[in-house]
């Protein structure tokens, strides 16, 4: 074959991969996209929220931390060497989801980031009416399970005096903030059911009393389906060299992988909620320019309000007892950030108060 004849056939293929995205591609064109958000923007979203946002930005001998919230923004420099910050954050990784459970959590690595990381705001995060924060890391901190940080002065987790949710950038948090929570009343399900014979997640959506519709890949695909929550059951694999490459398993041996790229071809617009209870789906990457990328970016862009995805390899069974605590409060009309607090806080009554069982879910938006 001549190199033009291999030439033509590789356009010939691209154009027919484009030909036969063209459904999603539109849909995707349909959806606005948001402007780069201001501090006014930001701002406004707080105070109509009532949700102050942490931003952080890490650098070589510091951590740069940024108060916005309805009271007003503040800036505080902290002295904190790389080095030093990923080897806290490391302890903590390794002590909670590194361990599956097995070893005791690090609670004095816990203690010294939140002096670090939460502790410079005390002021404007200790009234009463600030229940929710919504944090917006980089670099290292994009790994940090924030509600599992200890305040020494209380000696509880954050998550025991707020709820926590995550935004991979400023933009995407102002979004977030402008939306609303409304009952889950309708799920649709791409669901492994092997693994959910383990974690009975299905009948625990079915509990909370929303009607639950499974589908296949092809289903997904197809977008004709409409529901509150999009549910996906199955195993997930990281991509470290490229974030949106990362897939989750095939839920019939037919199917081929689903890739975090692949989500924007869903019909994801106006979707509140998307759940991938899949193991280190909530894992990401960052690019040179510091944003962040991955299954929660992928869902965001496309057009979901929040989203809940796991930050390790769970347990099957106290997962499946988080998300039939979330579940049932997500049915009350909580969002999807004070739904997994509950969770969270139910399973630390429960006994289950290692952070392996209860911080695995990583909530992104509101």
């Amino acid at each position: 074959m001549k190199w033009w004849q291999a030439d033509s056939g590789l356009h010939a293929d691209r154009r027919a991969r484009l030909r036969s995205n063209e459904a999603a591609r539109r849909r995707f064109a349909e959806g606005a996209i948001a402007p780069s958000a201001t501090l006014d923007a930001l701002r406004t979203g707080t105070v109509r929220s009532g949700i102050p946002v942490l931003l952080y930005w890490t650098t070589f001998g510091n951590v740069i931390a940024w108060y916005v919230g309805p009271d007003g923004s503040d800036v505080r420099n902290v002295f904190l060497p790389a080095s030093v910050l990923e080897e806290k954050i490391g302890r903590v990784l390794a002590s909670s989801g590194g361990t599956l459970g097995r070893q005791p959590y690090d609670e004095t690595a816990a203690r010294e980031l939140f002096l670090f990381l939460l502790a410079p705001f005390a002021a404007q995060l200790s009234p009463a009416s600030v229940t929710q924060i919504m944090i917006v890391p980089q670099g290292p901190l994009v790994r940090l399970p924030f509600e599992a940080l200890i305040d020494p002065a209380s000696g509880t987790p954050v998550i025991d005096r707020w709820a926590i949710s995550y935004a991979p950038n400023a933009t995407m948090a102002v979004a977030a903030l402008q939306g609303a929570a409304r009952p889950v009343r309708t799920v649709t399900a791409l669901v492994d059911t092997i693994i959910d014979d383990t974690t009975k997640e299905t009948s625990a959506i079915q509990a909370s009393g929303a009607q639950l519709k499974t589908v296949t890949r092809k289903e997904l695909f197809a977008g004709s389906w409409r529901a509150d929550s999009l549910h996906m059951l199955t195993h997930g694999e990281f991509n470290s060299a490229e974030a949106l490459l990362s897939s989750l398993a095939p839920t019939r041996p037919a199917d081929p992988p689903l890739l975090a790229a692949e989500l924007l071809a869903l019909p994801l617009r106006g979707l509140p909620l998307a759940v991938l209870s899949a193991c280190k789906g909530g894992r990401v990457g960052a690019r040179i320019s510091g944003e962040i990328y991955g299954f929660p970016w992928a869902l965001l862009a496309g057009g979901t309000t929040a989203t809940v995805l796991s930050r390790w390899d769970v347990n099957g069974d106290s997962n499946g007892r988080w998300m039939g605590v979330f579940y049932r409060e997500l049915a009350g009309g909580a969002s999807a950030a004070v739904a997994a607090a509950m969770a969270m806080r139910e399973m630390r009554k429960g006994g289950a108060t290692h952070p392996y069982y209860w911080a695995a879910m990583q909530v992104s938006g509101r």
